[in-house]
């Protein structure tokens, strides 16, 4: 029997099979029909009654009733649950779809993308909840081994009843972040996320106790005696550490730290001891400082504890530094102000570890300074 035969064959057979079927073949070409209606023909209504039929079958979810009934913009709910349903348009996701991509995440550009790390654990996602906490006073905590367990310890937890729409508000902003740096080209900080979040989040807030919010004005630089600003960075565990000295607005020095690796609280205390011991160097007896780490600021002033030995042994330093002024006072600005020192900070991520720039300001004229290596 040759190929043509063995062809026909299985044509018949197969032609066969449809008519045991009780399916009739006719001359006219094929169309589509909608088999979920009797008519064969699609509409709205038989759409949404198969949608409805199918969704009856499935086990409610804890969350469904929880995050319609909460106060904020729908499409932050709607992308919640398409957050929790793991059908975010990750690169993790789009690579099942067979698209192409980067597939690293744009935030931090340290791991792969997926709706768990840049919703859980994407280092810039634990800034923006740093932000978040400045600003409210409240120290949030936003971790669990999936989204729904870490909303659902949230929801539980008192202390945060009267704030439970922010995840909703900063996961939406996260995105709409990760969207801008891809396709924009555009990076947005973890300040400007907290910042809208919040604002967002008081506008939609529930109708019990609001939560008190910090007055985000500018804070008034005091210039009577010598002032400072300090700042610390953490990329890729990798840290610099950026401090400013002012004697007048005339009179100052910008000063740029390598301090090896470490995590950003590390980067913020040693910024503060380095700027500490360079102002005792230059004879400085009174001194006000600012800068926009609120732990860093609570654990000076000892309104708050800190837990970390490494970062225990750092503060005791800068106490034994900060006894050695005769007036010390030390306060909390935004981001907005201390922007020369995140610059110096940025700076220092391109130093050895222990190397200084420093850089002295009189008037018009500039001069560079060297400065032994700190160990």
């Amino acid at each position: 029997m040759g190929l043509e035969d063995g062809i026909a064959s299985d044509l018949d057979r197969y032609i066969s099979a449809l008519r045991n079927g009780h399916i009739r073949l006719r001359d006219r070409e094929d169309v589509l029909i909608w088999d979920k209606d009797p008519g064969g023909v699609y509409t709205p209504k038989a759409g949404y009654l198969a949608i409805s039929q199918e969704s009856s079958l499935n086990e409610p979810r804890w969350w469904w009733k929880k995050l319609w009934k909460i106060k904020c913009p729908p499409k932050t709910k709607i992308f919640m649950w398409c957050a929790f349903e793991n059908k975010v348009p990750t690169w993790d996701i789009m690579k099942k779809r067979n698209l192409l991509g980067p597939g690293w995440c744009c935030l931090c550009k340290n791991a792969e993308e997926s709706t768990i790390h840049i919703f859980m654990h994407c280092r810039f996602m634990t800034q923006v909840w740093e932000e978040c906490s400045k600003m409210t006073g409240i120290q949030f905590r936003w971790d669990g081994p999936s989204l729904e367990e870490a909303w659902k310890t949230w929801i539980s937890y008192p202390a945060y009843q009267e704030s439970i729409s922010l995840p909703l508000l900063v996961i939406w902003g996260i995105w709409l972040a990760r969207n801008s740096s891809i396709f924009k080209d555009k990076e947005v900080s973890p300040e400007m996320i907290a910042v809208k979040s919040i604002n967002i989040f008081t506008a939609f807030r529930q109708k019990s106790r609001p939560v008190k919010i910090k007055n985000l004005s500018i804070v008034e630089i005091e210039k009577s005696r010598p002032w400072g600003f300090f700042d610390g960075a953490s990329q890729n565990n990798l840290c610099g550490g950026g401090a400013l000295l002012y004697f007048s607005d005339d009179h100052f020095f910008k000063i740029a730290i390598g301090l090896g690796e470490g995590t950003n609280n590390y980067a913020e205390i040693l910024s503060l001891k380095m700027l500490l011991a360079f102002a005792i160097e230059q004879n400085v007896k009174d001194i006000t400082i600012y800068g926009d780490s609120m732990n860093i600021i609570n654990w000076t002033k000892g309104t708050q504890r800190c837990i970390n030995l490494i970062l225990e042994n750092l503060l005791e330093d800068v106490l034994m530094l900060i006894s050695s002024f005769e007036t010390f006072s030390c306060h909390h600005i935004y981001r907005s102000q201390n922007q020369a020192a995140d610059q110096e900070s940025k700076r220092g991520l391109l130093l050895g570890k222990g190397q200084w720039k420093i850089t002295e300001f009189q008037g018009a004229q500039s001069t560079v300074i060297n400065h032994e290596p700190f160990s």
